[in-house]
């Protein structure tokens, strides 16, 4: 049994379950069957993980008091975009830098702080600065696809 009227109710979260099914078909990166290891996969590649804090590389592991973690998770295939994920427990607003690959260009694609939530590609905005700002308790994802 089902109750269809939840559907209606909760329209807005339907909508952000669908996009983010079409944002994983599109990135085979996220479904990946090999465990990421923080090396290239192929010859002056990224390395297909790359882990961050609000400076790049430089995770706050041994902090206990860390609120944020990024990552960079390097195209698998031919055309993919790579992404770049931003989870920002803190309360307040966190700036983070993004790395610079030469030729590509970051665009926006999710900001749970923002209406909506997830953009397709053909709606994303790109990124103009070297740094993103993220609001508290919130993800930000940035696809990088070449310019």
């Amino acid at each position: 049994w089902f109750d269809w009227r939840l559907v209606e109710r909760h329209a807005d979260l339907l909508a952000f379950v669908r996009e983010l099914i079409a944002l994983r078909r599109r990135h085979p990166n996220l479904r990946r069957r090999q465990f990421l290891v923080g090396k290239p996969e192929r010859d002056g590649g990224l390395p297909d993980i790359g882990w961050h804090g609000t400076a790049l590389h430089r995770p706050a592991w041994d902090d206990p008091q860390a609120r944020l973690l990024a990552f960079t998770l390097a195209a698998s295939v031919e055309g993919e975009a790579h992404l770049h994920v931003v989870l920002n427990m803190h309360d307040d607003v966190r700036n983070c830098e993004l790395p610079d690959i030469p030729g590509w260009r970051w665009y926006n694609a999710l900001n749970t702080a923002a209406q909506p939530p997830i953009l397709a590609p053909e709606m994303q905005t790109p990124c103009g600065e070297r740094r993103v700002a993220v609001a508290g308790r919130s993800v930000r994802v940035l696809e990088a696809r070449p310019d």
